[in-house]
């Protein structure tokens, strides 16, 4: 060969691939890099293997090896930090359009009303991205490839940044927050629990910094059934761990605000974490918000029963009754003279919590010999199983003449 033609031919792979890229489709580069790759044999392989460094080299030997042709090969570290980045880059683009206040996730339906965010979509959108960061993972993590990054810290400054873009007057999570959905909130547990196990935390410790995470980010909702299912997964020790760390700070922030509401996910995690290990604490947890939740009512109520303390029952079953009807402090309601109405019904099996109550109410009224009581909470549950006309005025009947007596 000539030393004019050697000048004129591609020395480098940069300058190889920008030529391939000018005179071929990608549809020609990549036969022409399978082709390439056939023609090789055994000592052209090792020659480029060698060529191309141990770690792209590794990750080329298990893709040209024998195997399971409908099974890929695993991919190289280089392959999962490209696909990491990628997904990154996308979630960033969402989070772009989220504080855009001209962005997708601004919604105006018609142009005289006043435009709001949407923070649900944007939920949504992060989900399918979330879980392909769920695939690559624990490779990112246990190889180092992001080694100062925290999908915690991630989340925080996404959030800032809606907050920061969107418009002052807009106020993107005065309504509702920014809750995150399974697949976010399992990426972050997943990270933040194996680099809390990497620091030598103890399992409270990390549980504490999770909740202290939901509470102090302004909009920020973790999905509870994730976390309630994490905790669910710990060891026995771990989770005397939790519930004993909880305790000791019951008083505290952040735990006092999340355990002073029936309907936080973390005082249903506390609640079942006590149930068996603390049974009277359990019971006190429930009793302190019936007046949020009704249904925390029939554990004490069954308990109550099982020790025969009819009279406290019966208060504590009135005080459900007024919880379940949402009544004021100024309103009235008495079991034997109002009738729980059509318009309280619910669906399926959720009159079961109801209809439990009110038989405990009516064997606790029958032990007190409170007749009336006991044919009024009968009628009651005859009503909201939807028994006979005629029995429902039977009984109706005999509460009225009994009482008129």
């Amino acid at each position: 060969m000539s030393k004019k033609k050697m000048k004129s031919h591609p020395v480098n792979e940069g300058d190889i691939l920008k030529r391939l890229s000018a005179g071929l489709s990608q549809e020609e580069i990549r036969h022409v890099l399978a082709g390439a790759l056939k023609s090789l044999g055994p000592a052209g392989v090792d020659r480029l293997l060698k060529r191309v460094g141990s770690e792209t080299g590794a990750a080329l030997r298990r893709a040209l090896g024998p195997g399971d042709s409908k099974q890929p090969p695993a991919p190289g570290r280089a392959k999962i930090k490209e696909e990491w980045q990628q997904a990154w880059e996308e979630w960033n683009f969402r989070i772009g359009e989220a504080s855009d206040s001209e962005g997708d996730y601004v919604i105006q339906q018609h142009h005289w009303e006043q435009p709001y965010f949407d923070p649900q979509s944007v939920t949504r959108d992060l989900e399918p991205i979330a879980a392909r960061m769920r695939k690559l993972l624990s490779r990112v993590f246990e190889e180092n490839i992001h080694p100062r990054f925290s999908f915690a810290k991630a989340v925080q400054e996404s959030i800032e940044e809606i907050e920061s873009g969107q418009t002052d007057w807009m106020d993107p999570f005065a309504h509702e927050g920014f809750g995150l959905g399974p697949e976010v909130t399992a990426c972050l547990i997943d990270w933040e629990w194996r680099s809390a196990r990497r620091r030598g935390m103890t399992a409270f410790q990390f549980v504490d910094q999770l909740c202290q995470l939901e509470v102090s980010t302004q909009g920020l909702g973790l999905d509870d059934k994730v976390v309630a299912h994490f905790i669910r997964g710990l060891g026995a020790d771990a989770k005397n761990d939790v519930l004993r760390g909880i305790q000791a700070k019951r008083d505290q922030k952040p735990w006092k605000q999340v355990l002073d509401s029936a309907h936080s996910g973390w005082f249903r995690i506390y609640t079942e974490l006590c149930r068996a290990p603390d049974r009277p604490a359990y019971l006190e947890n429930c009793r302190a918000l019936i007046s949020q939740d009704w249904t925390l009512a029939l554990p004490v109520a069954k308990d109550l029963e099982r020790k025969k303390k009819h009279a406290e029952i019966m208060v504590l079953c009135a005080a459900a009754m007024r919880s379940f009807l949402h009544l004021r402090e100024v309103e009235k309601w008495e079991l034997r003279k109002d009738l729980l109405v059509a318009g309280y019904r619910m669906n399926g099996e959720g009159d079961a919590p109801l209809l439990d109550l009110l038989q405990i109410w009516g064997r606790s009224a029958r032990a007190m010999q409170e007749e009336e009581i006991t044919v009024a909470a009968r009628l009651q549950s005859a009503v909201r199983t939807e028994n006979s006309i005629h029995r429902f005025s039977t009984e109706c009947n005999i509460v009225t003449f009994r009482s008129a007596r």
